[in-house]
């Protein structure tokens, strides 16, 4: 391109972007909220309300139980619900703490590092996490773009009311 020649190279962390994350996230909230010692008969049976720490303290959140498990990333958080078909919508409610948030979401980071079973595609030096292939970067490299940034930012930007 313009008389250089480039080797680009791209890799996407299945799983990994923001909005698959989160559905991960909120899987295993749902599935943690239905193991506990929830009274279901005192609620509507289709409708389940789960605490979410990453969320702002009283924000809510009401989505159904197939977008959250539609998704292939969040397969294996779905078979645990077999005994819930009666299960349609789920509210996540903000409870706003950044400690349990933080400790939920390295949950989701440290899923593969104690399976002795799974091993990188490659060579242990181009590891990522997860077990993820990545290849050493040149240090000659000037530029890498990362996309999703802008929203995870937006998100987080300053507003005023």
């Amino acid at each position: 391109m313009f008389e250089n020649s480039y080797s680009p190279y791209a890799h996407s962390y299945l799983c990994w972007g923001k909005g698959e994350a989160s559905k991960r996230h909120r899987a295993r909230l749902i599935n943690s909220a239905l193991n506990s010692n929830i009274n279901r008969t005192q609620s509507v049976k289709s409708r389940i309300l789960v605490r979410d720490p990453c969320l702002p303290r009283g924000t809510n959140d009401t989505t159904s139980i197939s977008n959250v498990f539609l998704s292939p990333c969040t397969a294996n958080e779905k078979q645990k619900l077999r005994n819930y078909d009666d299960l349609n919508t789920v509210m996540f409610v903000g409870s706003g703490n950044a400690g349990q948030c933080r400790e939920k979401l390295t949950q989701l980071f440290d899923a593969k590092r104690n399976d002795l079973s799974v091993n990188c595609s490659y060579k242990e030096d181009y590891c990522t996490f997860d077990h993820t292939f990545q290849p050493k970067i040149p240090s000659n490299i000037t530029f890498i773009g990362l996309s999703g940034y802008y929203y995870v930012f937006n998100s987080l930007a300053f507003r005023k009311h």
